[in-house]
């Protein structure tokens, strides 16, 4: 359980609680942007391309950014722009994070960070 410094691959502005990607470059992520990304964790501060960003490892509890309603104990998915939503009840989502409170789209809540495909 950690959070571990990278840096951002694109500008990360305003971008904190969303999921992130590894880069094809090395040590630098970017936001991930569907259902179906393998997500490295999600984003704990925010930073123009090529400054440090901090992300928050699976283990770790932070807020996370909704791009829809979520409810308490529901399993997360990043949608397109890296924003999260409810991951289906089915199919290959890429169940980045569990939330530990219901949430409207835009909210800030707090989720524990988890990696795993539904």
């Amino acid at each position: 359980m950690a959070v571990k410094t990278f840096i951002a691959g694109e500008n990360l502005t305003d971008k904190i609680g969303y999921a992130v990607i590894a880069s094809s470059t090395n040590k630098q992520v970017i936001l991930a942007d569907d259902a179906n990304d393998i997500c490295l964790g999600i984003l704990t501060n925010d930073n123009t391309s090529g400054g440090a960003v901090a992300v928050a490892l699976p283990g770790e509890v932070c807020k996370v950014k909704l791009g829809g309603a979520v409810d308490f104990g529901g399993e997360l998915k990043a949608a397109d722009g890296g924003a999260l939503v409810a991951a289906g009840g089915t199919g290959d989502d890429n169940v980045i994070a569990k939330a530990l409170e219901d949430g409207a789209s835009g909210d800030l809540i707090y989720a524990v960070v988890m990696n795993f495909i539904k």
